[in-house]
Formats: structure tokens, sequence, C-alpha cells
């Protein structure tokens, strides 16, 4: 999974060499370790509402080695998915990663890209594999709009002069369908945007995101509730990544909408 330390307000871990160092020894001292098929340990931290886990590989002398971290935020929204088969996890990927488009288990509609963490503690990825799973997303871009009205009258027109919305609780596989476009895609398409999805729905709940860290418990982030057509979903972010003018939209009941 790509590092969302951004959206969780941490990117600050990150800015020098020796706090990096810091956190990732400290992340592999306290942390207790899941080991799936492929025998690589993740090393799990809990760290308020924030789960921080340390991937590792075997370097060129066999030995464990740190390989970087993967994001989640914990809570009760736990899908069930079906698995379509099409996997579409980079090539570039530690073995221990995976990303699969899934679908709706009992209606087979719908389809969506999900990073499985610590993917590997399944016995297989098969397809029609129905899997349980703790949902969360990371925004990459996101805006909060007052009412559906200010949300359409912020859309783009499209040549013919239309407004192209996204339904109420719509997750829409953007990056996929673009790059999977048989009369589209070439050599040079980026097929590392698999996994961006537009979304779109009402703010259903808020919550201040928590990290804790010897001892130490700070907010450092916001947790947006929405109903989708599969399931209640997080949507983690900082107030940075919404634009000055929309904060005063960050309310129950407004709509919220991005990638």
């Amino acid at each position: 999974m790509p590092n969302f330390l951004k959206n969780v307000g941490l990117d600050f871990l990150l800015d020098d060499e020796d706090t990096q160092a810091g956190f990732v020894g400290y992340l592999a001292q306290n942390g207790k370790a899941i080991t799936g098929y492929y025998g690589l340990p993740s090393y799990f931290n809990d760290m308020g509402s924030i789960d921080i886990f340390l991937k590792t590989e075997r370097n060129s002398e066999g030995n464990l080695a740190v390989a970087g971290l993967d994001i989640h935020c914990s809570g009760a929204d736990f899908w069930k998915l079906r698995n379509t088969g099409m996997d579409i996890t980079p090539k570039d990927a530690l073995p221990t990663e995976r990303v699969f488009m899934f679908k709706n288990h009992e209606t087979g509609s719908g389809l969506i890209p999900i990073h499985l963490v610590n993917g590997d503690i399944l016995p297989s990825f098969l397809e029609n594999d129905i899997v349980k799973m703790q949902m969360c997303a990371f925004p990459l871009d996101i805006h909060y709009f007052a009412d559906e009205d200010d949300y359409a009258d912020h859309q783009p027109k499209a040549k013919d002069g239309n407004r192209w919305l996204l339904d109420d609780g719509a997750l829409f596989p953007a990056g996929f369908l673009r790059n999977h476009d048989p009369e589209k895609n070439s050599e040079d398409t980026d097929y590392s945007t698999d996994d961006q999805v537009l979304f779109c729905g009402t703010v259903k709940k808020l919550y201040l995101g928590s990290f804790e860290f010897d001892g130490k418990k700070d907010n450092t982030y916001i947790l947006c509730i929405i109903d989708t057509h599969y399931g209640e979903l997080q949507l983690a972010h900082t107030i940075e990544q919404i634009k000055p003018e929309q904060r005063e939209n960050i309310e129950i009941g407004s709509v919220v909408c991005g990638t």
C-alpha cells in the first residue's frame, strides 16, 4: 500500500534521516510480528486510531530488512467482498503486497480495487473467494460542499454543457477503467493509478483521529464517515488537505467527494 502518513498528519516523521530511523527502530522493537505464508513478518503497532505496519523483505544476504510502511485506521467498518480474480498488484510490489479488484459478495455488482494489508495471511486469492475486511480510504484529493446543489455547481461542464456527477455513496474505479480501456491504453499507460477511485457521499459522522506515541496522545487528523454502496467507509485526511474556503463545510450532512 502507498505510504499515507500525510493523511494522518505524520509526514513530519520522514522529515530527516535521524527522525525516520528512530521511528522505524521504535516500530521494529515494539511491534507485534504478523507472519503469513511468505515468512516475511509485518510488525503491527497500535498507535491510537492509527495502525502502522512495518513491512520486511529479505536482503541479498538473506536477512530481514525494512521494506516500508503500511498505514491503516482502525474501526468497525467491515465489508464482505467477492474477489473478481483480477490481480492488479504492481509488478515491483513486495511478495506480501496484494491489490485485487473486488465486487459485492451477494449481487456480484460493482467493481473496486482494494489493497489487502497483510494479504499473505489469506490462504488463496482465487476468483469468487469472499474476504471480510476492515476498511479505510485515504483521499489524494478531497472536497467538502454545503449540499448537493453546491457540489453540482462546482463540477466542470462537459463539451455538451452537461455536468457529470457521482451518485451519493458511489465508488467509481476511474483509474482502472481508464487504464484498461482497449481503445486508449498503450505501452505508456501508467498502471500505478489502477487503485484510484472517485468517491462521493454525505457526511454521516466526524471524529478526530488520534496518534499515541511514547505515552502521549495527539489528535492529528480527521475521520469522516460516509455510507457507500458497499457499506460504511472511513475517509482519513488532515485539515490541511481541505481548501480554506471549504473548511466550514466539514460538518454532518455536507457532501464530500474526491479521489
